[in-house]
C-alpha cells in the first residue's frame, strides 16, 4: 500500500446503528451501509493483512 503523506480532514456521520447494521454518511457525499458479520476465517484473513502493511 503506498503511504499517504499529507493528513485529510474528513468526518462520517452514523445516521443508524444496530447490532448488526451500520449506515454512515461521510462529509464528501458518500454513503456506507456496513453489516457486521461473524466469520473467524476472515478475522485471521483481517490480522494477516495488517502485518504486513
Amino acid at each position: 500500500m503506498k503511504e499517504i503523506n499529507n493528513e485529510q480532514l474528513a468526518w462520517l456521520e452514523i445516521t443508524y446503528l444496530s447490532n448488526k447494521l451500520r449506515i454512515c454518511r461521510g462529509d464528501k457525499g458518500t454513503f456506507f451501509v456496513l453489516r457486521k458479520i461473524n466469520s473467524p476465517t476472515l478475522f485471521n484473513n483481517f490480522k494477516e493483512f495488517v502485518k504486513i502493511y
